[in-house]
């Protein structure tokens, strides 16, 4: 779950915890806690964001933890859906992106 928010974080610096919730599919209040335990950790800050907002960022140690991550990730697909070609994981990835909003509408 870390891996995921620190890989949306990447993406979308300055990410509110709202955010963070929908793209992990967690309640605002998990979110909450569980950004609470990864600013304790060193991976992530919360910056000032407009108005009483606030936002989060990616540490260096959270960059770093991004980028180990990622090289797992990419080995581990690898060996998974390495035997699909382009266009089957391609296929693939439009009907988990159709699950996942599926999922959403219904949460």
């Amino acid at each position: 779950m870390q891996w995921d928010v620190l890989r949306h974080l990447h993406s979308r610096p300055d990410a509110s915890l709202h955010t963070l919730s929908e793209l992990t599919f967690q309640s605002d209040q998990s979110m909450g806690e569980l950004a609470r335990r990864m600013v304790g950790s060193g991976l992530l800050e919360r910056v000032p964001g407009p108005g009483r907002a606030v936002r989060h960022r990616l540490t260096p140690q959270g960059q770093d933890a991004y980028e180990r991550g990622s090289g797992i990730v990419d080995t581990v697909l690898e060996e998974s859906l390495g035997v699909l070609t382009t266009q089957e994981r391609a296929v693939l990835h439009d009907l988990l992106l159709r699950a996942a909003e599926h999922a959403k509408s219904n949460w």
